[in-house]
């Protein structure tokens, strides 16, 4: 088992503002804002699917219930991780001292490491209900702010798919149009994908 659970969200996904959005798409009334705005965290969240980054700082869980030396963390670029736990049969959660584990965040992907596995087999086989999986809290993402996306390219592509959207809200040929366009933006995407194992 290996799965990822989003604890806090971020505060806001700036890929780009409703007036950068709208000065890109040439929209100068009001009554569209609800849309264009609805097609930003879609081009947000197509983005982040396709290149397995987090763009914007988010906190996340990770439970992974194998035994190896080191874990593999996702959602590139992680800023910091923060707990390692283990979880009981019952549900208790059970922080393990940083001393006995160590994350780096300076690879991608990020991971931690086991340091110390004879103390941390002890605080399992002293758990009162028998060790489940493990748990592991990590921040990631560019920051908060546009200009912290390491790559502007990025952003460029998020512009060019609200772009697309917002054509294909109309049907017809600008429908077919903007799905080759979102194909072609979705390939240059894969460019940037980073595969965690």
């Amino acid at each position: 088992m290996r799965s990822l659970e989003l604890i806090t969200a971020p505060a806001s996904q700036p890929l780009m503002t409703l007036t950068e959005a709208k000065a890109w798409l040439k929209v100068t009334h009001d009554t569209e804002d609800d849309l264009i705005t609805r097609l930003i965290n879609r081009a947000v969240k197509k983005i982040q699917r396709i290149t397995n980054h987090q763009l914007f700082t988010a906190t996340y869980d990770l439970y992974d219930n194998d035994h190896c030396d080191h874990f593999p963390i996702p959602k590139p670029p992680v800023s910091d991780i923060t707990t390692f736990s283990f979880v009981e049969i019952d549900g208790t959660v059970n922080e393990i001292d940083s001393a006995n584990w160590a994350g780096d965040v300076n690879v991608t992907p990020a991971r931690l490491n086991i340091l110390e596995h004879g103390v941390i087999g002890s605080l399992i086989s002293a758990a009162d209900t028998g060790f489940d999986y493990w748990q592991i809290r990590f921040e990631a993402g560019y920051g908060l702010l546009e200009t912290d996306i390491d790559e502007e390219e990025i952003q460029d592509l998020g512009f060019e798919l609200v772009a697309q959207f917002y054509a294909m809200r109309m049907g017809g040929d600008p429908v077919k149009n903007a799905n080759l366009v979102i194909r072609q933006v979705e390939s240059q995407l894969l460019g940037h994908r980073v595969e965690i194992l």
